[in-house]
């Protein structure tokens, strides 16, 4: 049976690059090797103009991204977001639960796990 995990503080990353000159920059997520085998990686907004904009057909869900302020809240909006969300990139975790997603562009990015039970 698949079991689907939802990351509360990686679940939606605000990415900005850590050099002002970078147009791409890395992400490394970090499980516990019994909770998922894959995560999946969707971008979900942009930056625009200095605020996050949702991406194209994620309007609909009307979380407003700037509005984010705690853990609790990023762990809502994610549950909304989860549900409008396209295809993402999928990745595999290390032996031991590790994964770096590399070249992401500055943005904000929906990222979970599923794993088997």
């Amino acid at each position: 049976m698949k079991k689907y995990l939802a990351l509360c503080l990686a679940a939606i990353a605000m990415f900005c690059p850590m050099q002002a000159l970078a147009a791409t920059g890395n992400m490394k997520v970090q499980l516990p090797k019994d909770v998922a085998e894959v995560v999946t990686c969707t971008k979900v907004g942009n930056m625009v103009n200095g605020i996050f904009v949702l991406e194209d057909g994620y309007e609909e869900s009307q979380v407003n991204l700037n509005e984010l302020k705690t853990a609790r809240e990023l762990e809502e909006a994610a549950d909304i977001l989860m549900k409008y969300e396209r295809s993402g990139n999928i990745f595999p975790l290390d032996e031991e639960g590790n994964v770096l997603i590399q070249d992401l562009e500055e943005g904000v990015y929906l990222i979970h796990g599923y794993g088997e039970t």
